[in-house]
């Protein structure tokens, strides 16, 4: 006798909750070691090292990655029908294994008056059993993976990587990750562009750099404009020169631009949240008496 739509629903759904719980049990340090990995390429450490270093450092946590993934697959066994049952029966209190009584089947040879006996019985359990179901949502064991906690700082990592990259975090991601096929031009290519205009009778042509992840130290004449733009959708960024804030106003939509005259040799600093953005360190080239 088959088994009803509702048994059969009851049953998917415990397999579901199993599958959940052996996956995300067994799968657990490959999802930790990811946020691990991706927070180090949101926050800049990959490339701390130079690009040698990072490349290394990149195959290393690949191999890393590979490993544990593997060794974890391998691991990973998936819910038999007799486990799918003994779930059910566990979380509905069930005594003497119904679903599997259920399954029982009389021998051929039995007689028609046996039959009918087993499929009254049988309909009588059924209907018994299938009153009483329910299925426990799953609940996996996090604890017995990660007995220090190390997910939580891995997620807070994670976290504040993508704030501190802002805007840039996909390129942040690329040249950290890809950096065998990074250019230049990926590398620089950013919404923030910080113009520096020199006072017109000098006769010198603006200079115009980019970031975010941005720091140099340039020389500058006297009396120059600093004007920064830059494009987000996501906090209005802070302009502080020498410990003086200048707000950015908006001039277009989730575009800022900040501007200022520098006069003294001094920091140039474009912040976001609290985390900088570029960082300018400007050496005043004083105007000459004629």
């Amino acid at each position: 006798m088959p088994q009803s739509r509702h048994l059969k629903f009851k049953l998917f759904l415990a397999k579901l909750a199993l599958y959940t719980e052996r996956l995300t049990y067994a799968f657990f340090p490959v999802l930790i070691l990811s946020f691990f990995i991706l927070g180090l390429g949101l926050t800049g450490m990959l490339g701390l090292f130079g690009s040698l270093g990072s490349k290394i450092l990149v195959l290393v946590l690949l191999l890393l990655w590979l490993r544990v993934f593997f060794h974890n697959l391998k691991s990973f066994k998936a819910p038999t029908a007799s486990d799918i049952d003994s779930r059910l029966e566990s979380d509905n209190s069930l005594k003497h294994n119904p679903l599997f009584t259920l399954k029982d089947r009389l021998s051929e040879d039995s007689s028609q008056q046996k039959q009918d006996m087993w499929l009254i019985y049988r309909k009588k359990l059924e209907s018994q059993t299938e009153r009483k179901l329910r299925i426990a949502p799953p609940s996996p064991r996090f604890s017995f993976r990660d007995p220090f906690a190390l997910g939580i700082f891995a997620v807070l990592l994670m976290i504040v990587g993508f704030i501190m990259a802002g805007h840039n975090w996909e390129t942040r991601l690329k040249t950290s990750f890809f950096p065998f096929g990074s250019t230049e031009s990926d590398i620089s290519a950013s919404p923030l562009t910080i113009t520096f205009t020199p006072p017109s009778y000098i006769r010198k042509s603006p200079a115009h750099y980019t970031g975010p992840d941005y720091e140099k130290n340039i020389q500058v004449p006297e009396g120059t404009v600093i004007k920064a733009i830059y494009n987000t959708p996501y906090f209005k960024p802070v302009l502080k020169v020498d410990g003086e804030t200048i707000p950015f106003t908006e001039i277009d939509r989730n575009t800022y631009s900040a501007q200022t005259e520098l006069i003294e040799t001094t920091t140039v600093k474009i912040s976001q949240l609290g985390f900088a953005r570029a960082r300018v360190k400007t050496e005043i080239i004083p105007d000459k008496k004629p």
